[in-house]
């Protein structure tokens, strides 16, 4: 808080003019050397030309709510995650960032394939939004069809691949509706500890998984 000294003594009877009004008036403001955060209502707007800013602003200094324009910002360095929130335009990424929907040419790139696991189940749950291969791994009963359980929304040309192994039994097979012949008949069982593997590809216009390879283990 800044401390005024008074200069002038009036006493009863005397005559406040103009004049001393206003040097009594300038003296307090030329007395006050700065403004505290006590003296500022919180609402208050102070203009920008009146702020010193020759040095940098903190992030305590900043509401959480505040914003600032983007022309106000330094972004010479690099941005890092923790710098993030939300999503980012796609017209901010450059030409060398992997897209969603640019076509481009990846190279070095690995894409593991999404394995859905299943034990057993005479009516296997799939879903072919979430997975490109099937692994059953020890089958007790006969699949009763492959086809009740089937979800997804496949486009053409996807490809699902079973890799199944029984318990030692040996099991039948019935693949339903949605799986048809497509140059490679489906097998209808598998032997007993030995894995078979068959290959499917979506055709849009059957709307169905035609099989193309059949392997079974020797």
């Amino acid at each position: 808080m800044a401390t005024v000294t008074k200069t002038r003594t009036y006493n009863t009877g005397d005559t406040l003019t103009a004049d001393n009004y206003n040097d009594d008036r300038d003296e307090v403001i030329s007395g006050i050397n700065s403004v505290v955060n006590a003296q500022v209502d919180a609402s208050a707007a102070i203009a920008y030309s009146k702020l010193s800013l020759s040095t940098s602003i903190l992030n305590a200094d900043i509401s959480a709510s505040a914003a600032i324009a983007y022309s106000k910002l330094d972004l010479t360095g690099a941005i890092l995650n923790a710098d993030l929130a939300g999503s980012i335009a796609a017209s901010k990424i450059t030409d060398t960032a992997v897209t969603l929907t640019a076509t481009q040419t990846l190279t070095n790139k690995r894409i593991t394939k999404r394995i859905t696991t299943i034990v057993s189940n005479a009516a296997p749950t799939v879903d072919t939004d979430d997975c490109d291969a099937v692994t059953i791994t020890a089958l007790t009963d006969d699949i009763s069809s492959m086809t009740t359980n089937l979800s997804g929304t496949p486009t053409n040309f996807q490809t699902l691949v079973y890799r199944i192994l029984d318990d030692g039994s040996g099991q039948t097979i019935s693949w339903g509706a949605s799986f048809q012949a497509m140059g490679i008949a489906l097998p209808t069982s598998v032997t007993a500890s030995k894995v078979l593997t068959v290959g499917f590809i979506y055709d849009t216009v059957d709307s169905k998984w035609g099989c193309v390879a059949v392997s079974e283990e020797i």
